[in-house]
């Protein structure tokens, strides 16, 4: 019993004996999410821990940096920075996003992390940013490698499907979400796109 009701992911917690341990809530979204709480809750239990204990810390936790973190949310727009660098990182963050804001559209802005992982799931990796409206996809950020013939963000944007889709650079970057003006937009990636989420923060404020 997944909901959402103001601002919190709600859920029961059942055991496969059909023992039940209440109503729990926390402040991070998704499937993926309300799983992890899942085992640590179940494991608290295994220990003996006090679950009231357990439950408000549950509901208190905001988070780690850079994970479905929320740095801005007001009337006018929501802005999401997340570290989701694997395509099923991607998708699990993209549909808990939807889960949320079903009726916004979606621009992300995503930086490829390696070469040789761009090569290794190209198609999952397509797969996965067509769940965005739009996209904005970096150049790809080599971290330790050097270049691989024929593996670019062009070729990965060939084979994405959203409806509007565009190489950006980091220069052309902060006028495009200007120009674009999103009601909801993420950054995703696991280079240094971080070092604009300030950035980006300030000039949605203004």
């Amino acid at each position: 019993d997944i909901r959402i009701e103001n601002g919190m992911t709600k859920f029961l917690v059942v055991t496969k004996e059909g023992l039940e341990y209440g109503e729990y809530e926390m402040q991070l979204f998704g499937r993926h999410n309300v799983m992890n709480a899942m085992a640590a809750i179940m494991t608290c239990f295994q220990l003996q821990l006090d679950m009231k204990t357990v439950r408000e810390g549950l509901a208190s936790f905001q988070g780690v940096q850079r994970r479905f973190d929320i740095r801005l949310r007001n009337e006018k727009v929501c802005y999401i920075d997340d570290y989701a660098h694997h395509p099923e990182e991607i998708k699990a963050s993209l549909m808990a996003v939807r889960d949320i804001y079903p009726e916004k559209e979606m621009t992300l802005i995503f930086q490829p992390h390696l070469f040789s992982r761009t090569r290794d799931f190209m198609n999952e990796f397509a797969e996965a940013l067509s769940l965005a409206d739009r996209l904005l996809l970096m150049e790809i950020y080599p971290a330790r490698e050097k270049p691989i013939e024929g593996i670019t963000s062009s070729v990965l944007l060939e084979k994405v499907t959203c409806k509007h889709k565009q190489i950006c650079s980091k220069e052309e970057l902060l006028d495009t979400i200007k120009e674009i003006n999103p009601e909801l937009i993420i950054t995703m990636g696991a280079g240094d796109i971080d070092r604009f989420v300030p950035q980006i923060e300030t000039l949605l404020k203004s």
